[in-house]
Parts: C-alpha cells; sequence; structure tokens
C-alpha cells in the first residue's frame, strides 16, 4: 500500500513554485472503433446519463451541435461518460516518485456510428497543477490513468481505451487550457502549452529560445470579445474575458463555444489519420496491392464526408475560427498528404497490372507463333508433296485442312478470352 500512498500523494512545492495553471483542460484524442469494440462502445453509450459535471458538459456540447452544425451529422453523434480517472499529471523525468501530481479526469466519448470514428475527451474541471508537464506527457503519448478507487499501478490510457472499450487511438491528440483574466499564464509559460513542453526542464537542461512561439503568444485569433484564443500545432490556450465573471475557472457552456469546433477537426484529423495509415502501410510493405483494397479505402473515407462539408457551419465567425485551427493543427495538409499517398497507390497498382498485361501479351503471341508453326508446317509439307507428285488435293484432304485450321483458331480465341477474364478478375478481387 505504500506505492499507492505515493501515488496519491500531492507535495507540489517545487513545481508550483516554477509554473501554476489554474482553470479547465481539455485533452482531445482521434479515435475509431473496431469492430469488436463496437459493441462495448455501444454498451456505454446506453448506459444511463449520469448528473452533475458529466450531464452539464454533454449537454453543452450537443446544445453547441445542435445550435451551430448545419448538416445531419449532428444528429448521429453520440455521446457517453464513461467514467472518472485518477491521471498522472507530471513528467516523471522531472518529479521524483515522493512528489507525484495525481488529479481526476472524466472521460466521454463522442462516436459517430456510421464512420465508426470516435473523439474521446479528458476533462479537468477548476484543476491546479503545473499544466505543461501534463501537457509533456500528451506531447510524448504517456497518458497514464487508472480507474478511481482502483490500488494497482496506474496504465497506459490508449491501451485502457483499446483494450476496454475497442477504441483504437489514430491521429495527433490536441489539448485545450482555458483560464480567466486574472489566471492568465504569462507569455513565459504560455510558450511551453502551446509547445506540449515541460516548462523550463531541469531534465533537458535547455529552455526554450525567447522568441520561440511568441508569434502564437502575441496572435489572438477569437471572433468575439468574450475570450482570447492562442493556437499552437497541437494546443490551444483560451482566455475567458467575460467582465461579469468573478468565478476563477470559466463555465463549461463558455468553454463550450470553442471545444465544439476543436472536436469536429478532431473528427477530421481521425478521418484522415486511419484510412491513411493503412495507405502507407501497403505502400510500405506490400508489392501486390488489390484493386479491392483502394476501393475499400476510398469508401471508408467518403463516409466522412459530412465532416469536411466547407458549409458545415451556420455562422461565419465560427467557420473562420475553425479554418485558422485547421490551419494551425495542419489538418489541410495532412488531407493532402493522404491524397498524394493515394494517387501513389494508384500508380503503383496501375504499373503492376500493366506489366501483367504486357507480360499476358508476350505469352499470347508465344502460343500464337507456336500453333501457326504447328499447323502450317504440315499443311506446307503436304502442299511441297502435292506439288511434287503434279497430283491434286482430294477434296477430302482440303476440308481436313481448312477444319483443322478453324479450329485452332477457336482454340486461341477461347484461350485469349480466358486469360483477359481471369485479369479482369485478379483486378477486383482481394
Amino acid at each position: 500500500m505504500a506505492g499507492a500512498v505515493h501515488f496519491f500523494a500531492v507535495v507540489e512545492s517545487r513545481d508550483m513554485d516554477k509554473e501554476r495553471f489554474l482553470g479547465n483542460i481539455y485533452i482531445h484524442l482521434p479515435c475509431h472503433v473496431t469492430d469488436a469494440g463496437s459493441a462495448r462502445v455501444l454498451e456505454a453509450l446506453k448506459a444511463e446519463r449520469q448528473s452533475g459535471f458529466p450531464a452539464t458538459f454533454m449537454a453543452e456540447m450537443e446544445a453547441r451541435f445542435a445550435s451551430e452544425i448545419s448538416n445531419q451529422m449532428k444528429k448521429e453523434l453520440r455521446r457517453a461518460c464513461i467514467g472518472e480517472f485518477q491521471f498522472v499529471c507530471h513528467d516523471h523525468e522531472e518529479t521524483c516518485n515522493t512528489e507525484q501530481i495525481v488529479r481526476p479526469g472524466v472521460v466521454f466519448i463522442a462516436l459517430h456510428p456510421h464512420t465508426g470514428l470516435a473523439v474521446v475527451t479528458i476533462v479537468f474541471h477548476g484543476v491546479e497543477l503545473p499544466a505543461s508537464q501534463l501537457l509533456d506527457q500528451v506531447s510524448k503519448e504517456e497518458i497514464l490513468c487508472r480507474r478511481a478507487g482502483a490500488v494497482s499501478e496506474p496504465g497506459n490510457f490508449e491501451i485502457l481505451l483499446r483494450e476496454e472499450y475497442g477504441l483504437i487511438k489514430t491521429g495527433t491528440s490536441r489539448v485545450c487550457l482555458s483560464a480567466t483574466q486574472e489566471n492568465k499564464p504569462q507569455d513565459d509559460v504560455a510558450r511551453y502549452y502551446l509547445a506540449g513542453e515541460t516548462y523550463r526542464s531541469e531534465n533537458m537542461g535547455a529552455a526554450l529560445k525567447p522568441g520561440a512561439f511568441l508569434e502564437q503568444i502575441g496572435q489572438d485569433v477569437a471572433q468575439y470579445d468574450s475570450s482570447e484564443i492562442y493556437v499552437g500545432k497541437n494546443n490551444i490556450l483560451r482566455i475567458d474575458t467575460r467582465a461579469n465573471n468573478s468565478a476563477e475557472i470559466p463555465a463549461v457552456f463558455s468553454d463550450a463555444a470553442l471545444l465544439f469546433i476543436i472536436e469536429l477537426i478532431v473528427f477530421q484529423d481521425a478521418a484522415v489519420s486511419r484510412t491513411n495509415t493503412k495507405v502507407v502501410q501497403k505502400i510500405g510493405h506490400e508489392d501486390r496491392v488489390p484493386m479491392k483494397f483502394l476501393e475499400d479505402c476510398s469508401n471508408e473515407f467518403g463516409r466522412t464526408m459530412a465532416f469536411w462539408n466547407i458549409r458545415v457551419f451556420r455562422f461565419i465567425t465560427a467557420q473562420t475560427l475553425a479554418d485558422i485551427i485547421a490551419v494551425r493543427f495542419e489538418t489541410r495538409a495532412d488531407l493532402a498528404a493522404y491524397r498524394e499517398n493515394q494517387q501513389f497507390l494508384e500508380h503503383k497498382i496501375n504499373i503492376r497490372y500493366a506489366l501483367a498485361t504486357e507480360a499476358e501479351n508476350r505469352v499470347l503471341n508465344t502460343i500464337a507463333v507456336l500453333l501457326f508453326v504447328f499447323e502450317a508446317l504440315p499443311a506446307f509439307y503436304r502442299a511441297g508433296l502435292m506439288a511434287l507428285s503434279q497430283s491434286p488435293m482430294a477434296p477430302e484432304q482440303i476440308l481436313a485442312g481448312t477444319s483443322s485450321s478453324g479450329l485452332v483458331a477457336i482454340m486461341l480465341v477461347i484461350l485469349i478470352r480466358f486469360l483477359r477474364t481471369r485479369k479482369s478478375g485478379t483486378a477486383t478481387a482481394k
């Protein structure tokens, strides 16, 4: 039990002296559901909704999608809370075992059953901690947790999602930090938030250069005066600037105005990453890629078009902010990379079938020559004998020669049709 006590110990004086964040943190993981795991996710979705914060968060997200999203996709999304977990929120290389920082986080799933895509969101509501160390763990894909009340050692959160819910993480995790104006991080600290690295890491023995990430910190992309929004490649810092806000942390409904946009972009990331990963694996590991695979990938990605609709947002302000975030997240660049990989795969398949056609033509030409030789030589031989003997060919001989040539021609046509049919069947097979 001593290890368990250490796990829950919160001795933060050294880290909190260096950095202090007070507010809400939302970690978004793009995922897709495996066939074996879909039943477990649906079971979680059917569970009775919880009260309190989980109910409030899901209601706010549903309300945002209902009022701000224009297409049918919003009606197909299903949401569930799968419970509270204890998360390790410190950098192991910066914090000794007796100074572990652990915080409770509530985990939500947003599932789109038609595509099998999902976004898992970890919510730390009203949390106080050195946030850069948590962001460092996210960057390293080492989010550690265990269920609330458990005494086991913490495990990798992505493994838990895969084993218990059949959810496979695909793509890059994105984080949104939200604080009030009174608790706004200083620029020197905020730079590390956008970088996703531990603030002034002692283990690393180096710090960000004074000018690094200052451009992002100095560029507020918010569309309304109720907040400031600073966007990095993976992380976003939101500052609630509402004049009448006397609370220490931003309200959920206020955060939801940004979170629903982030969630939609993370769905896009999941769509691209899932299919592109399959394409890249095929390109790198298989020489003979069937046309059926290319068709399956096109159909899979085609089902996600609802997330890419340029008119998905009802309001220009939301669309403008989404475009800015997508550029910073490089979502469109990932889409372009997927299309290039798909074109390369098509080119690779076309080359293979062109080579197969060329080889087939060589075989057919060889067969035709052989048949001609075997058929023509006896005829020439008989004709030569007749000429030497100066006796005319009997009608029976002429008929036999003609019938034999016709039979050979028919066999040649049947052989050609058989080879072409087999090639066509191979092109569409798995």
